[in-house]
């Protein structure tokens, strides 16, 4: 049983993808219900004003926004009025080593990447382009001790330097607030810091909901919807909720480390590690959208004739 379902996923992701434009379209239609990504993706200048209130996407906190942090949000949305022909955006499953999948990956107009995604020694396996990359508020405080200290700061900003386009969640806490908005101080002369809009993020989940998929969505959920509004065809890669790869290989949880993945025996999937996600089941959703034609999933070694 357990095998069984493993076989079917690959089953299904094996048969020849066709792109189906007007299930594409359906879709956009039906999420701009719930929000306009071009127009509330990022905090700008344009959509909150100085003393305005906003509210947490998924938490009571509410914070004021003060002149010297509106200040920091760009003037236009990165995505206002433009389409783009294709976007990839990459998981950080163990499922991309040996995947060859690097030159696929960069040829993509847009590459959305994960929790400051590691490229040295994996390019040719992940690729080296980034368009935006994450930066959660988890690994504010595990990898960087909420930068509080001069060394925390040194160490963050050695690790950040070779991105250009920083993707911060809106603050949940007050602390969180305090950490986060040193950032965009940090890396004033490295990168662009963009703030998620919460209400976007709010919208997104709402959308999942009327799909009967109650679960907080991941940043892989929330960012892959979101592209799909923008860009005409979205592939993702490194997106496996499995412990075993289509060969029936254990795999690592990340293919940047060497966490072996963490099984849930009834399913044969990742465990989902006490989050708030659920990984299984927001795959099988980007599974459907895969089989309507919206998006592809690429699970196999990839080949130069496939760019």
């Amino acid at each position: 049983m357990k095998r069984r379902m493993l076989n079917e996923v690959v089953n299904m992701l094996s048969v020849p993808w066709i792109y189906n434009e007007t299930n594409r379209d359906q879709f956009r239609k039906s999420l701009l219900q719930y929000t306009n990504t071009s127009e509330m993706f990022i905090l700008t200048k344009t959509n909150i004003k100085p003393g305005q209130t906003l509210k947490a996407a998924f938490s009571n906190f509410s914070f004021q926004i003060k002149p010297n942090v509106h200040r920091m949000f760009p003037k236009d949305q990165y995505f206002v009025d433009k389409t783009y022909k294709s976007c990839s955006i990459v998981g950080n499953s163990g499922l991309l080593l040996n995947s060859g999948c690097g030159h696929q990956i960069n040829s993509a107009d847009v590459v959305i990447r994960f929790n400051l995604a590691k490229l040295r020694g994996f390019e040719k396996d992940v690729g080296t382009k980034v368009t935006f990359v994450t930066l959660n508020k988890s690994q504010l405080v595990v990898q960087y001790n909420s930068l509080k200290t001069p060394e925390d700061d040194k160490r963050f900003m050695s690790d950040v330097k070779i991105y250009k386009n920083i993707l911060l969640s809106a603050h949940s806490t007050s602390e969180h607030m305090k950490t986060t908005l040193k950032v965009p101080l940090l890396l004033k002369y490295l990168a662009k810091v963009y703030f998620i809009h919460p209400l976007h993020f709010r919208a997104i989940w709402n959308y999942w909901k009327s799909q009967r998929r109650p679960k907080r969505p991941s940043s892989g959920l929330h960012f892959t919807t979101s592209a799909i509004t923008n860009c005409d065809q979205v592939q993702l890669y490194g997106f496996w909720p499995f412990e075993k790869s289509p060969e029936g290989k254990i795999l690592k949880f990340h293919y940047h480390d060497d966490q072996i993945t963490e099984l849930n025996h009834s399913s044969q999937s990742l465990v989902d590690r006490g989050t708030v996600h659920s990984f299984l089941d927001e795959f099988q959703a980007l599974l459907e959208l895969h089989m309507q034609g919206v998006l592809k999933i690429n699970i196999h070694p990839c080949k130069d004739d496939d760019v």
